[in-house]
C-alpha cells in the first residue's frame, strides 16, 4: 500500500482539472471557479482543448456585467 502524501507535499502539488465535455458545463465550472483561485497559490494545469475553452470564455465574457 502506497504511502500518503505528507500535508507539504499535498500542499506543493499542482492540481490538474479536466475541462470537461464540450457538449456539457464543464468550461463554465472551470472558468468560474478559476476566477476567485487565490494568486499565491499555484495555477492549475488545464486538460483539455485550448481553443474550445478560451470560445466559452469569449462567449461568457460577452454575456457578463463585469468589465
Amino acid at each position: 500500500m502506497p504511502n500518503p502524501a505528507s500535508r507539504d507535499q499535498a500542499e506543493g502539488g499542482r492540481l490538474a482539472v479536466a475541462l470537461g465535455d464540450p457538449a456539457g458545463i464543464g468550461a463554465e465550472v472551470v472558468l468560474k471557479a478559476l476566477h476567485g483561485w487565490p494568486q499565491e497559490r499555484p495555477r492549475p494545469l488545464l486538460v483539455g482543448c485550448r481553443h474550445w475553452l478560451e470560445q466559452r470564455y469569449e462567449a461568457l465574457r460577452d454575456r457578463s456585467a463585469e468589465p
